[in-house]
């Protein structure tokens, strides 16, 4: 069960929750500057990694890790990630909006 972070206080009280979320502003921060897909794409996928752990904001993980699918839909980690999301709410393979890519 993934714990969801209530408020900023209790955030705040956590030194691994607050490292957390100084990284996502850095790295949101370096999303501004507007790197090249690819960049961008992992930075989006490692901010979902950390809404989801530690953070516990399953809905915001999925934002990123689907931004980061429509950035670079070849980046296998964005993928897993994205399936592993669908997976874990039930919804199952036929309503997941990412797919492994393809070869050929």
């Amino acid at each position: 069960m993934t714990r969801t972070i209530s408020s900023p206080a209790m955030a705040a009280e956590n030194p691994f929750l607050r490292a957390a979320q100084a990284q996502i502003e850095a790295w949101e921060a370096e999303l501004a500057t507007q790197p090249d897909l690819f960049r961008a794409a992992r930075l989006s996928y490692e901010i979902g990694r950390l809404y989801e752990y530690p953070l516990g904001d399953v809905a915001q993980a999925s934002t990123y890790y689907l931004r980061a699918h429509g950035l670079a839909p070849e980046f296998l980690p964005v993928v897993r990630g994205a399936r592993a999301r669908c997976w874990r709410r039930r919804t199952g393979r036929a309503r997941c909006r990412c797919s492994t890519p393809r070869s050929g």
